[in-house]
């Protein structure tokens, strides 16, 4: 009704129609191959989240801590910040050196600080 009443001759007021469209956010981590002890890489994400928004870090092992508790406990935890990215989306990055790891599967989860997003992939370290 407001849009018919603008478009009469009569009324002397002004609009400009806008739309847009409200995505549900997303953190996707890129492809991790296996890594070897000792070795430093560095992972990446895409996300839709905004420049400078912070992202919670953990890296857990797999190994469960006793046979009576499948709990893992983290070996790295921080707060990484989104960077501006390409094709509309922002980028994470972060720096991992292996050598304080041990051998086996790891885990990487991120969780957005100030909105429900969370994501996670894996990654092992083996031999030399």
């Amino acid at each position: 009704m407001l849009i018919t009443a603008l478009k009469d001759p009569t009324i002397d007021d002004t609009y400009v129609k806008l739309s847009f469209h409200i995505d549900s956010p997303i953190i996707r981590f890129d492809p991790i191959d296996d890594k070897k002890r000792g070795e430093k890489f560095v992972v990446t994400a895409t996300t839709n989240l905004g420049i400078k928004d912070e992202i919670f870090i953990e890296i857990f092992s797999s190994i469960t801590i006793s046979n009576t508790q499948n709990k893992s406990f983290a070996v790295f935890k921080g707060v990484v910040v989104v960077i501006k990215g390409d094709a509309g989306l922002n980028k994470v990055t972060f720096n991992i050196d292996t050598a304080i790891f041990d051998l086996g599967e790891y885990i990487i989860k991120a969780s957005a600080m100030n909105i429900d997003v969370h994501a996670s992939t894996s990654f092992k370290i083996i031999s030399n």
